[in-house]
C-alpha cells in the first residue's frame, strides 16, 4: 500500500563516478495506488509488475535553453536556424506504443534507444500513474545541432587539397541524414552523396546508400536493415550490397610501400531470431538471438596501369573470392549503466558491462581457392567490470579463414581499457593492444604507426605478423565549457609499441620498440550530433631515425578522448 503523498523515484540504472551522478529512466509514484519496488531491486535490473501504457507524451526541447542567464546570441541564433525534431520521429523511435505493457527496464532501454541516435543530445523517459491503474509515460528528448558545412583549402608537397559539401543528420527535424561533399587531395578526388532513411511500414527500419564517384574508382552502396530493435525483438533482417573500385595505397618507413587496384564485390542476405529472452530476476534483459545468412564477397587486385611497367607485384594480395551460408549465435547480458568521461566530456554514455558473446561459422561453396573446402569463423567477446572508481573494459575478436591444410588465415585481437577516476578533474586511463596473425592478407595488414595509436610516427611505420601496444594518459577534466559549445579536457600521454615477426618486418627501417611522449588536448562538441573529438597533440618520438620528424604537431578528428 502505497501512501497518498508517497513519492518515489526508482531509478532503472545508476552509474557514480566521484562527483559525477548521472540518471536512468524513472518511474514516479504519486498519488493513485501503484507497484512498489525498491533501489536495489532498480539498480540489479529484476523484474518488475508490468505498466500499462495508456498514453505517451513526446516533449522535444531545442539545442539550446534560451531562458538561461548565461544565453547569448549565438544560442538564440542557433535555435532558430534548427529544425527541432519532430514528435512523430521520437515517436517512431520508442520501442513501445500506447496501449502496451511495459516495464522499467524497456523505459531505461527506451532512454538507450533514443540517446543512440545522433542528433538527439540526451533523453528522459518517466511513467506518471493515473487512477486508473494506467499509466502515462512522458518522454523528454534534447536536441543537438545537426548541420555540418564543410569548406576547407590548402597546398601541401604541391598538391592543392580542397573540401566542400555538408551533412545533416536530421533534415528538417525528420532524422533522415544526407551527406553532399566534394573533396580533392593528394590520393583521389571526387563527389560523395550520403543518405539514410526510416523505412515507412517498417517500425524500426532504415535505408541507407552510399554513392562516390572519384577519380580512381567508384562506389556503390545500399543497405535495408531491420535490426534486433530491443531485447523482445523477435526477428531482424538485413540486405547488404556493395560495389568499391578505387586505387589502394599501402604505407611503411614513412613513404608509400606499394599501390594497387582494388575491385570488391560484396552482397549479403541476413535473417535472425530470438531464441531467449530473459525474464527472470537478477536476469532480466538478457537475451540469445540465431542468425542465418549467405555472403558473397569477392576482391580482384591489380597494378595500377601507370604503375604496371615500372612495378614488380611483389606485395600484390592474392585475389578472394568468396560464396558462403553461414549460421551465428550471438549472446549478450544486460548489465548497462549510464556514466560520463569515459570516451567523451561530460556526456551521457550508455555502456554495458555484462558479457557479449558472438560467433559466426560458415561453408565455402566455391572450391576455386583451394583444393579443399573453406571454412569461415568470426567471433568477438566483450566484458566489463566496475569497482567503485575503476572501470575495466575488455574485448576480444578474431576472424579466421581456413582449410585444415594449407590455407589457414587468422587475426586475433585483444585489448583491455583501465579507467581510474581520481578526482572530479583527475583521471588515469591506459590501454593495452596485442594482436597475432597467420598468413594475414597483404592489402590488411597488421601494423604500429600514427594511425593505429603509436603517436608522433608516420602511418602504417612498422608491419609484421604481430604487434602490441601500451597507451598510458593522464586525464584532465577543467569543467571548462566554451559556449556552451564545446568541452575542453587536457592530456598527457605515452605510447609504446612494436609490430614484429613475417616477411613484411624485413622491410622495417627499425625493428626497434617505438616510445613516444606527448601533451594535448581534447574539444568535445557537446552540442552537435557528429558528436567528434577535436585532438590537439604534440609528440615527441623517442626514435632516431631519417623518416621519422623529432617532434609532430597533429590535429584530428575522433570520436573519442
Amino acid at each position: 500500500m502505497v501512501n497518498k503523498h508517497a513519492y518515489l523515484t526508482l531509478t532503472g540504472v545508476i552509474a557514480l563516478f566521484p562527483g559525477t551522478l548521472v540518471h536512468a529512466a524513472s518511474v514516479i509514484l504519486a498519488d493513485c495506488p501503484a507497484f512498489t519496488a525498491n533501489e536495489n531491486d532498480a539498480q540489479k535490473q529484476l523484474k518488475t509488475p508490468e505498466l500499462i501504457a495508456s498514453t505517451i507524451s513526446i516533449d522535444t526541447q531545442a539545442i539550446f535553453d534560451t531562458r538561461a542567464q548565461d544565453t547569448m546570441a549565438i544560442h538564440r541564433f542557433a535555435n532558430w536556424m534548427h529544425y527541432d525534431t519532430r514528435e512523430s520521429v521520437v515517436k517512431r523511435l520508442l520501442p513501445f506504443a500506447p496501449g502496451q505493457k511495459i516495464t522499467e527496464y524497456e523505459l531505461a532501454e527506451a532512454e538507450r534507444i533514443l540517446r543512440s541516435e545522433s542528433y538527439l543530445r540526451d533523453a528522459k523517459v518517466t511513467a506518471e500513474p493515473d487512477c486508473d491503474g494506467n499509466y502515462h509515460v512522458k518522454v523528454t528528448t534534447w536536441d543537438n545541432w545537426s548541420l555540418l558545412p564543410t569548406f576547407s583549402f590548402g597546398r601541401k608537397g604541391g598538391e592543392n587539397k580542397l573540401a566542400l559539401g555538408f551533412e545533416e543528420d536530421n533534415l528538417l527535424g525528420t532524422g533522415i541524414r544526407t551527406t553532399v561533399r566534394y573533396k580533392t587531395d593528394d590520393q583521389r578526388s571526387g563527389y560523395q552523396v550520403d543518405f539514410r532513411s526510416p523505412v515507412p511500414y517498417l517500425s524500426h527500419a532504415t535505408i541507407s546508400t552510399r554513392l562516390m564517384d572519384n577519380d580512381d574508382g567508384q562506389l556503390v552502396q545500399l543497405i535495408l536493415d531491420d535490426p534486433f530493435y530491443q531485447s523482445s525483438t523477435q526477428h531482424m533482417f538485413n540486405v547488404h550490397y556493395e560495389s568499391d573500385q578505387r586505387i589502394e595505397r599501402l604505407y611503411q618507413n614513412g613513404g608509400t610501400r606499394n599501390r594497387f587496384a582494388l575491385d570488391h564485390d560484396f552482397k549479403q542476405l541476413t535473417y535472425g531470431w530470438l531464441l531467449h529472452n530473459d525474464q527472470q530476476s537478477g536476469h532480466y534483459g538478457d537475451v540469445l538471438r540465431l542468425t542465418a545468412g549467405i555472403t558473397q564477397d569477392s576482391t580482384q587486385f591489380t597494378l595500377p596501369e601507370f604503375e604496371r611497367a615500372a612495378s614488380e607485384p611483389l606485395f600484390l594480395p592474392e585475389d578472394r573470392d568468396y560464396l558462403y551460408p553461414w549460421l551465428g549465435l550471438e549472446y549478450r547480458q544486460a548489465e548497462f549503466k549510464v556514466m560520463s568521461n569515459v570516451y567523451l566530456i561530460e556526456q551521457n554514455e550508455d555502456l554495458n558491462l555484462g558479457w557479449h558473446h558472438s560467433v559466426r561459422v560458415g561453408v565455402d561453396m566455391n572450391t576455386n581457392q583451394t583444393d579443399s573446402r573453406l571454412f569461415h569463423l568470426d567471433f568477438s567477446s566483450d566484458k566489463g567490470y566496475q569497482w567503485q572508481n575503476y572501470l575495466l573494459l575488455l574485448s576480444v575478436q578474431g576472424q579466421s579463414v581456413f582449410d585444415g591444410d594449407q590455407h589457414n588465415q587468422l587475426k586475433l585481437a585483444a585489448s583491455a581499457e583501465h579507467f581510474y577516476r581520481i578526482d572530479d578533474t583527475w583521471s588515469l586511463y591506459s590501454k593495452q593492444s596485442l594482436v597475432t596473425s597467420a598468413q594475414q592478407f597483404r592489402d590488411q595488414p597488421v601494423v604500429i604507426g600514427g594511425d593505429t595509436g603509436a603517436r608522433g610516427y608516420p602511418l602504417q611505420y612498422q608491419h609484421g605478423e604481430h604487434s602490441a601496444l601500451l597507451n598510458a594518459e593522464i586525464r584532465v577534466y577543467p569543467k571548462y565549457n566554451l559556449y556552451k559549445l564545446f568541452d575542453v579536457g587536457m592530456v598527457a600521454f605515452a605510447d609504446v609499441g612494436r609490430a614484429w615477426g613475417g616477411q613484411a618486418a624485413m622491410l622495417n627501417e627499425s625493428d626497434s620498440i617505438l616510445s613516444s611522449v606527448g601533451i594535448g588536448a581534447r574539444i568535445y562538441a557537446s552540442r552537435s550530433s557528429h558528436r567528434n573529438v577535436i585532438h590537439i597533440d604534440i609528440a615527441k618520438p623517442l626514435l632516431s631515425s631519417a623518416f621519422v620528424d623529432s617532434w609532430e604537431w597533429r590535429l584530428q578528428v575522433k570520436n573519442s578522448f
